[in-house]
């Protein structure tokens, strides 16, 4: 094998380790990463359970506001209707 083979494929040996090397530590970055991404996530779950608990409360009471308003509006006829039977009926 001439010389300047050999030279050549010990450059590019050379060049595939240094890739290798730069692969590997960007792969060991990605997977630590990855993992405090799940960390965070784990310490977040609970926080956003209780975030869906106490807004369901919130659209419950949105739902009880429509029909207290309803239910006021009943009461103000009933009560129209009764003011107008006390003078009706002279009390």
């Amino acid at each position: 094998m001439p010389v300047s083979v050999a030279v050549v494929w010990w450059i590019f040996l050379f060049v595939a380790l240094i890739l290798t090397l730069v692969a590997w530590v960007l792969l060991n970055r990605v997977v630590q990463m990855a993992k405090r991404i799940e960390d965070h996530a784990k310490r977040t779950l609970p926080a956003a359970v209780n975030i869906v608990n106490h807004t369901a409360s919130i659209r419950l009471l949105q739902t009880t506001k429509g029909v207290a308003g309803e239910i006021l509006s009943t009461a103000k006829s009933i009560d129209e209707a009764a003011a107008s039977m006390e003078k009706k009926v002279g009390k």
